[in-house]
């Protein structure tokens, strides 16, 4: 009788001892895959943080959620053998170097400076804004027609009604619509001289001619060469340009730039400005003697 509960006895340690060698690889399986995951995050954000590739690093600088310590509660009668030390430590240091990595990370997308200005036409067209002229700032002698689009240098003075925003010295109109964000349009040109401008409204009713303020930015567009126009300064820009005219504008990373564009869409960049833009900025054109502009409908 003795003899059949000692077998009893020690079946059922050995019963015990598989399930508790069970739990323990069990266990042991978990912390490992936990460390494997860690360490697959932290070389992520390593490589992450040495990126020099910045619209990638935006894109992909997302908070990495830290996986919580493994639930050991159910496992409470396992006392872990010192062999099982070096996953834990492992676990604690990696978790260490992760917090270290996602700080420099933040403060990285806090101040790196990107520049995601687009590259082809068909990028720049995904920014397209629809712009019409305003009649009320018209100066007499520039006809308006397809629906505000088209501006025409004619002989005959129109018989505008009277309007504080109308130009009277300069041959220019403003569209009416001030752009904010990001945005893009293109214009088409002929005639000897053309001009297309970027500015806060209000300097430019004040009877300035485009950039020879310090709030407007210009482009002076001939048959003899291309000019760029701040503070009435003059800048040479090239010796010929397209009759399609590209204007890019991201407001709030103070980026405004000019493109030709050529009839197979290839963009070539004519000036590009970098500053703040404390106001909305309005696109105005000055159309001379014999020339028109049409501005084109997004695409």
């Amino acid at each position: 009788m003795a003899g059949k509960r000692r077998s009893a006895v020690k079946e059922l340690i050995r019963v015990q001892e598989k399930a508790a060698a069970s739990r323990a690889d069990s266990l042991k399986g978990r912390l490992e895959r936990e460390v494997s995951d860690l360490r697959k995050k932290e070389d992520e954000l390593t490589q992450l943080s040495l990126t020099e590739d910045h619209i990638f690093f935006l894109q992909n600088c997302q908070d990495t959620s830290v996986h919580p310590q493994p639930d050991v509660s159910s496992d409470s009668n396992i006392h872990l053998q010192t062999n099982f030390d070096f996953v834990t430590t492992a676990i604690s240091d990696l978790k260490k170097k992760m917090e270290h990595l996602r700080k420099a990370v933040d403060e990285m997308s806090e101040t790196i400076q990107v520049d995601t200005e687009p590259k082809t036409r068909d990028e720049f067209c995904l920014y397209s804004c629809h712009l019409r002229l305003d009649p009320n700032t018209a100066f007499e002698n520039l006809l308006l027609s397809e629906g505000n689009s088209t501006v025409t240098w004619v002989k005959k003075a129109q018989k505008y009604p009277y309007h504080p925003d109308r130009f009277t010295k300069y041959d220019q109109v403003l569209c009416s619509e001030g752009l904010s964000g990001v945005c893009y349009f293109e214009v088409v040109w002929r005639g000897p001289r053309v001009e297309l401008a970027m500015c806060y409204k209000a300097a430019e009713l004040e009877e300035n001619g485009f950039g020879y303020s310090d709030q407007s930015w210009c482009i002076s567009l001939s048959s003899s060469g291309c000019n760029f126009w701040h503070r009435g300064i003059k800048t040479k820009v090239s010796s010929s340009c397209s009759s399609i005219i590209g204007v890019y504008l991201n407001h709030s990373t103070g980026t405004l730039s000019f493109h030709s564009v050529s009839d197979s869409g290839e963009m070539t960049l004519l000036h590009r400005v970098q500053t703040t833009f404390s106001q909305p900025l309005y696109p105005g054109f000055m159309v001379s003697r014999g020339g028109s502009l049409r501005i084109l409908l997004p695409k």
